[in-house]
C-alpha cells in the first residue's frame, strides 16, 4: 500500500527558502519594509513557524548579512604571484559587480554604514573573523604593492573604507528603481571605471 504520509520539507531547507526570501523582500522594499508576515506568506507557512528557524525578523537579516560577508571575502583573494595592480583592479569591478546582483546585500551594507549600533554586519558572531580574513588578504596584496613601489603605505582599513564607500556611494546615488535595483545613472562599467580610479588615485605614491 503506497505511504500517504506527507513528508515533511527538512528544516534546512525551510531556513534557506526563509533567507532567499528574505532577500528578495529587502532588495524589493528595504529593510524597513521587510516583515515576517510577508516572508511566511511567500514561502506558504504561518508566521509563528519562522520562529522554529530564527528568533526574529533581526536573526533573519544577520544570517542574510553573514552570506553578503563570507561571499564578500571568497571575492577578496589573491594568489602569492597576481599583479598587485590587477588584484585591486579586479577586487573594485568584482565587488561592483556583486552588490549590482545582490541589491539586499547592498542595502544592508548601506545600513549598516548609516546606523551605527543598529542589527549589523558588526554584531554576526563570526564577522570578526571573516573581517580579519578579509583584512589579512588586502594587507598581503597592499605589501607587496608597496614593495614594488606601486603603493603608498596606507592602513588597510583606510583602504577597506575607500573601497567599499566608494561602490556603496555610487551604486545609491541616484536611488532606487520600482523593483528595488539601485539606480546609478551610468553604465556599471562606467562605475566601476570611477571607482578603480578613486582607489588607485589613493593608492598612488605620493610624490
Amino acid at each position: 500500500m503506497q505511504d500517504q504520509r506527507v513528508r515533511e520539507r527538512p528544516r534546512s531547507d525551510t531556513r534557506e527558502r526563509i533567507l532567499n526570501v528574505g532577500e528578495e523582500l529587502i532588495a524589493q522594499h528595504g529593510m524597513e519594509g521587510f516583515q515576517l508576515k510577508d516572508v511566511a506568506e511567500r514561502i506558504g507557512i504561518r508566521p509563528p513557524s519562522i520562529f522554529a528557524h530564527f528568533a526574529g525578523r533581526d536573526a533573519i537579516a544577520q544570517a542574510i548579512a553573514e552570506r553578503m560577508l563570507l561571499r564578500i571575502r571568497d571575492l577578496l583573494v589573491a594568489g602569492d604571484d597576481e599583479n598587485p595592480d590587477e588584484v585591486i583592479s579586479r577586487w573594485v569591478r568584482g565587488l561592483v559587480a556583486y552588490m549590482v546582483a545582490n541589491t539586499a546585500h547592498l542595502r544592508i551594507f548601506l545600513r549598516d554604514m548609516a546606523h551605527a549600533g543598529s542589527p549589523g554586519v558588526s554584531e554576526y558572531k563570526d564577522a570578526d573573523d571573516i573581517q580579519a580574513e578579509m583584512a589579512a588578504s588586502i594587507a598581503s596584496v597592499m605589501q607587496r604593492g608597496i614593495a614594488e613601489g606601486k603603493f603608498r603605505v596606507v592602513r588597510v582599513e583606510g583602504l577597506m573604507a575607500q573601497i567599499f564607500g566608494a561602490v556603496v556611494a555610487m551604486l545609491v546615488w541616484e536611488g532606487w528603481d520600482d523593483s528595488g535595483n539601485p539606480i546609478p545613472g551610468v553604465p556599471i562599467e562606467t562605475v566601476q571605471d570611477e571607482v578603480e580610479d578613486l582607489v588607485r588615485s589613493y593608492l598612488a605614491p605620493r610624490a
